[in-house]
């Protein structure tokens, strides 16, 4: 996992300045079929547990999720698959949005931790085969 980016955010006139932290988004228990798509992720390997899930594992569907600007990522891996697939799989996107928190330090020790919240867009994408297609793979 890469380093969280934290940013100095100027204040009031008093000019003194936070620190923000961004936490990471809160997430339901990860199930084997849900693939989570970040600026980390490997596009291949992701496409290719995709494939194995559906293909060689036998799940009946599997659940891309993406979160701002992985959206985008997010579509490209099912637009991928399902070249891979030989347009095979059924596919349902939902959009929404999503609360994300972050912290804001003071470097003043003597004022309190605040707390921000803002809201990103998020993409949940439900796919599953439209038969058995092992034969044309």
């Amino acid at each position: 996992m890469g380093k969280r980016k934290k940013k100095h955010v100027p204040t009031s006139p008093q000019n003194t300045s936070q620190i923000l932290k961004k936490r990471k988004p809160q997430r339901p228990a990860t199930i084997p079929t849900d693939i989570y798509v970040s600026r980390s992720s490997n596009f291949k390997g992701q496409l290719q547990r995709a494939k194995k899930l559906l293909i060689k594992d036998g799940h009946p569907s599997i659940t891309i999720h993406g979160l701002g600007a992985m959206i985008q990522k997010s579509i490209n891996l099912v637009l991928a698959l399902k070249d891979l697939t030989h347009n095979q799989i059924i596919y349902k996107a939902t959009t929404g949005t999503v609360e994300l928190i972050d912290d804001i330090i003071p470097e003043d020790d003597d004022k309190d931790l605040e707390v921000q919240t803002r809201n990103n867009s998020s993409i949940r994408i439900q796919i599953w085969l439209k038969e058995s297609i092992e034969k044309l793979v």
